[in-house]
């Protein structure tokens, strides 16, 4: 495989930042897709209005102004002929350009057109004339590392060849009419048709997708043959628990509770993911699978993504449990750091049944006594 750094432009500077997208050799560079478009078409100026976004090529009339209000914000200003009209072009901040805006100078503005005053306030300024319409793609960048430099980079990297192996099977790209992966992946880098990009946008997506699901069947498989904790309860005692509940329960949400609870009480180890709108109750039957869980004798987690959630949950739980004897804990990372170290302590000696709480959960200082059961509620 070619080594990155063989690549034109790639220098130990830009290699660095490109380390930082998670870009470590060719093909992670080649996968970096863009994460939109700019069509860049010539504005009809005639049909434009105050404030409406413009993209137009002409030629520079002047050289331009340079105001400097401070060291840190100037302001360009110079006469911009664009065949019929002569406007006037307003630009912020980019001094660096003057020597480059001689008279003549063939360019394309794109900015908003301040119509009343005959203006355009230009947000970019591209040396070239816009004699077509162009797709242009726009990539995450660092910084240091522009949209344009990322792009140049993966067209130089696409110029050597490199061996590009579609994962689809044959019969799905037969029976979809999927566009040639080396195609697509050339398409969603270096557009020139909107139509070929959106067939090369649908194949990669699909693949991707087809991977994704490929992997989750795998580890679905291999886990059947995990060994998990086997639990001997009593559905009975959870049906009592659900009557006492101050609502009642859904018939999707007495569904999932059932499954949850032959996965738990079977040999097997258990990995679900359950879905659904907000409000629509996964809170309660994560509850009541914790409460399966604190039967069987074993200590449960959930972790929410903010500790806003975490506290909520923490709430919801110790509401829920305040008439049973189930210890609940609360860790976060906004903790003391002696409030820290007694939740730890207090789950490495089984004092907590129930520990709810942010990412801290899963920190290296953190011993549980007998975790049976990991619920996360990410997005």
């Amino acid at each position: 495989m070619l080594d990155i750094k063989e690549i034109k432009g790639i220098g130990t500077k830009n290699l660095s930042l490109l380390n930082k997208l998670g870009i470590n050799n060719i093909y992670d560079l080649i996968n970096y897709y863009p994460f939109r478009y700019n069509i860049l078409k010539r504005s009809d100026i005639n049909s434009l209005n105050q404030d409406d976004p413009i993209i137009i090529d002409g030629v520079v009339e002047n050289v331009p102004n340079l105001f400097y209000f401070k060291k840190s914000l100037n302001k360009m200003q110079f006469r911009f002929n664009i065949g019929t009209n002569l406007l006037n072009v307003i630009i912020f901040n980019r001094a660096f350009l003057k020597n480059k805006l001689l008279p003549n100078t063939e360019i394309t503005v794109i900015g908003k057109y301040d119509k009343i005053h005959n203006t355009i306030v230009a947000s970019d300024i591209r040396f070239s004339l816009l004699n077509e319409e162009k797709i242009e793609p726009v990539y995450h960048t660092t910084y240091g590392l522009n949209s344009k430099k990322i792009n140049t980079f993966i067209v130089e990297t696409l110029k050597t060849k490199p061996l590009l192996k579609s994962y689809l099977p044959d019969y799905l790209e037969e029976k979809y009419n999927f566009l040639d992966y080396e195609q697509s992946i050339i398409n969603v880098h270096i557009p020139n048709n909107i139509d070929l990009l959106k067939k090369a946008r649908n194949r990669l997506k699909y693949e991707e997708l087809f991977l994704f699901m490929l992997k989750m069947n795998y580890l679905k498989l291999n886990n059947k043959k995990q060994i998990g904790l086997k639990r001997n309860i009593d559905y009975d005692e959870i049906q009592k628990f659900i009557n006492n509940l101050p609502f009642k329960l859904t018939t999707d949400q007495i569904r999932c509770v059932e499954d949850i609870y032959n996965d738990l009480v079977d040999e097997k180890r258990m990995n679900r993911l359950l879905q659904g709108d907000v409000g629509s109750g996964k809170t309660i039957v994560a509850i009541i699978s914790m409460y399966i869980n604190y039967l069987s004798g074993y200590q449960s987690a959930l972790m929410a993504p903010t500790e806003v959630l975490a506290i909520q949950h923490y709430e919801n739980v110790t509401k829920i449990f305040k008439d049973y004897n189930i210890k609940v804990g609360l860790l976060t990372g906004n903790l003391k750091t002696k409030e820290k170290k007694e939740i730890h302590n207090k789950l490495s000696n089984g004092e907590i049944d129930i520990i709810i709480g942010t990412h801290a959960l899963i920190t290296e200082d953190v011993n549980y006594y007998n975790l049976g059961l990991v619920i996360t509620d990410e997005q």
